[in-house]
């Protein structure tokens, strides 16, 4: 009995971990190019060159600390990530990190003016960002739990 709860907790910590690194990486892929190209990055969901320049402008006018906290959060989703992969129990620290940094640039998406340029430049696209802000949330919100949960349960130290 014992031997099959531990290989289901190994089988359900390796597909939480493998679906966190993918996660991971997909947010860093997308931070890192809204951060060094959102030009290219607006083109790419369809924006013209004239809308891009919009993009481009906005993000320019964006205060230092809003990019700082940006890159944070998916900073930390990979070494939370990583640390999890790893078993340490530091993990859950840097989820929450991440989490709350999540947060913080959504809600500064909102007050800066994200969300009313992205339905300047394309307004379908307002429905499916904050879609997808809120599943990002909530699958963080998971990770901090996940990641909870096995350092009460000794499975990472």
């Amino acid at each position: 009995m014992k031997m099959n709860e531990m290989k289901t907790n190994k089988v359900a910590f390796w597909a939480v971990g493998t679906f966190a690194l993918l996660f991971s990486l997909w947010g860093a892929y997308h931070g890192y190019g809204y951060l060094t190209s959102p030009e290219d990055t607006m083109t790419a969901m369809g924006a013209s060159e004239q809308q891009a320049k919009l993009s481009l402008d906005f993000f320019n006018s964006l205060p230092v600390w809003y990019s700082v906290i940006y890159a944070t959060s998916f900073i930390n989703g990979l070494l939370a990530t990583a640390s999890l992969l790893l078993r340490k129990k530091w993990a859950e620290t840097l989820f929450l990190i991440s989490l709350v940094t999540m947060v913080i640039t959504t809600i500064s998406d909102y007050a800066l003016g994200f969300f009313k340029l992205v339905g300047d430049i394309k307004p379908s696209m307002v429905t499916m960002m904050a879609a997808t802000y809120v599943i990002i949330i909530l699958i963080e919100i998971f990770l901090y739990w996940w990641s909870k949960k096995m350092v009460s349960r000794g499975d990472i130290s």
